[in-house]
């Protein structure tokens, strides 16, 4: 009996056995799979919505930076704004000021400073009157004395009478009335490294670069084509025959010269006047706080973004192939013209002399040695000298190279690009070239610089490095529409459309920002900022360079 009990329990048990291994495969067919899929479907719905909008707003908010083999990394903005205006005209790096609060014990210190010298001042001036009313009372013996004070003489006897005339100074009374007087401002105004934009409306808007916060907005007729001149504390803005002056703090025109005539929209002040290039081809210098100019002078060509000036002069490229100095009285100190192909000419007529003398000199040996003249040696120096005298025809005919390029002054350098294919380094004070260095193409871009290297991009879309200081380089890119911004021995480069970091000891491509027809870029290696606009809402994004690696 208990044998048959057993039996019945195992087989109950093998029962239970068999039915959870039937709902297993049951859960593990195909049918379970789908059943369980249709089960779980709206959770995975939801997980893959979410991971897209991720994957979105990281694509439209961050940089890929692939370097070589390794994994790439995202870096995020350091800020982004939505202006919600549509962009237009040229953007810009420059600066604006803005008004920083002192900490208190800054505070302290500058009011103690000054309260100290204002003290200091008044005992110097209580010790000149006293030595000045007994130099009156005093005769002849006094003012023998005060010649032996001011030849040297006895600086004890100087201390002890600076003494005796301080005996009824009384300094803690003077300190206290000063400090009840004393004012000093709570602020003070400091330089901030500003980004400007403009909306196709004509609003120019001043941001903090480090920030993005705006920081005025000035309403102007027409968007600007090119970055206008600035110095410290102003902007000056060219509208047709006005120049309208913009205070960097507010964002205030401040004053408008109205001249006789249109100018180009590059400017230059200095001195309270204001120098421009009429597009008639004459440059003109009008005084701030007057209605007429002081000179004007007759240039020999047409230019092709105005007047650009130093602390020693002015500077005018001329697309005649001269490059024109003039002081601020509008008299000329030098002018440099382009050369390139007079010394090619020079250069060929030498090599047809040489071969020219080949020939007299076979025809001469011939004669004194009594043999007859080598005529394929005869033969083949005169088809040289047909092909050099083709290319000097055809020198005849070419035109002298244009300066279209805005100049770049280094310390006493200036470099300017040529489309004659040459590179300048010229000297600003006598138009002396330091150094010419050939790029084989046009050159109509400004020169960029960073250390002791120069970036400049040709017209065929090579980008030369050239030494600063020997004017020996090479090609080191091709392919490119733009360098944004040189760092160290490196530079930020823009390719179709594609930006990535570029320098001999690496190469960093960044994805994730493109520069379109509704988005570009500009960038500063002195500020380590890399900026995105979209035009069509106002979407700007700044970005840390120091993630790229290659520019280190």
């Amino acid at each position: 009996m208990v044998t048959n009990q057993s039996s019945v329990g195992n087989k109950a048990w093998f029962a239970v056995v068999v039915l959870a291994m039937v709902v297993t495969s049951l859960e593990a067919s195909p049918w379970g799979r789908v059943n369980s899929w249709i089960k779980g479907k709206d959770s995975r719905d939801a997980a893959r919505e979410e991971s897209q909008a991720m994957r979105s707003n990281q694509e439209a908010f961050s940089i890929q930076i692939i370097q070589e083999e390794r994994e790439p990394e995202y870096k995020s903005p350091e800020w982004v704004i939505r202006l919600g205006r549509e962009l237009g005209g040229a953007s810009w790096l420059g600066t604006s000021y803005k008004n920083i609060p002192y900490t208190e014990g800054e505070f302290n210190d500058l009011r103690s400073k000054k309260i100290k010298s204002e003290v200091k001042r008044l005992k110097r001036d209580h010790i000149a009157r006293k030595r000045a009313a007994r130099s009156r009372e005093g005769g002849q013996q006094q003012i023998e004395g005060l010649l032996d004070d001011l030849l040297a003489g006895d600086a004890a006897e100087q201390k002890d009478e600076e003494e005796e005339f301080l005996k009824d100074f009384n300094e803690e009374q003077v300190y206290r009335r000063v400090a009840g007087q004393t004012f000093v401002s709570q602020s003070r105004p400091v330089v901030v490294p500003s980004l400007y934009v403009q909306s196709k409306a004509g609003e120019l808007f001043c941001l903090e670069l480090k920030t993005g916060l705006t920081s005025w907005v000035a309403h102007l007729d027409t968007p600007l084509r090119e970055a206008p001149y600035e110095t410290e504390k102003q902007v000056f803005i060219v509208d047709g025959s006005a120049v309208r002056i913009i205070d960097k703090r507010s964002g205030f025109i401040t004053k408008q010269v109205r001249q006789d005539r249109a100018v180009f929209p590059k400017v230059y002040f200095n001195d309270n006047r204001i120098y421009s290039v009429s597009y008639e081809g004459q440059a003109l210098s009008w005084q701030t706080d007057k209605t007429y100019r002081d000179w004007i002078y007759r240039m020999s060509g047409a230019v092709t973004h105005g007047m650009f000036g130093h602390s020693a002069g002015l500077l005018v490229p001329l697309d005649s192939g001269e490059v024109l100095s003039l002081s601020f009285d509008g008299e000329e100190k030098w002018k440099f013209v382009s050369k390139s192909f007079s010394d090619e000419k020079v250069f060929l007529e030498r090599l047809k002399n040489k071969h020219k003398k080949a020939i007299e000199k076979e025809k001469g040996d011939a004669r004194k040695n009594n043999r007859p003249e080598d005529k394929i040696f005869i033969n083949r120096h005169e088809r040289d000298i047909d092909a050099l005298q083709k290319k000097i025809r055809k020198l005849d005919f070419r035109s002298r190279g244009k300066y279209v390029a805005e100049p770049l002054f280094l310390d006493e350098n200036v470099i300017i690009g040529c489309t004659d294919f040459q590179l300048y380094n010229l000297s600003r004070y006598s138009g002396i070239p330091y150094w010419s260095y050939s790029c084989g193409a046009e050159v109509k871009s400004k020169a960029l610089s960073d250390a002791d290297w120069v970036w400049q991009r040709d017209e065929l879309g090579r980008v030369h490095r050239v030494s600063l200081k020997t004017g020996k380089g090479g090609v080191v890119l091709k392919g490119v529409d733009r360098v944004l911004a040189p760092k160290n021995d490196g530079a930020v480069i823009l390719s179709k459309g594609n930006l990535f970091a570029w320098s001999k000891k690496a190469k960093t491509i960044i994805n994730g920002l493109r520069s379109s027809k509704d988005d570009h870029l500009i960038a500063s290696s002195g500020h380590n900022l890399l900026v995105s606009l979209r035009d069509k809402d106002g979407l700007i994004r700044a970005y840390s360079m120091e993630s790229f690696r290659a520019l280190r």
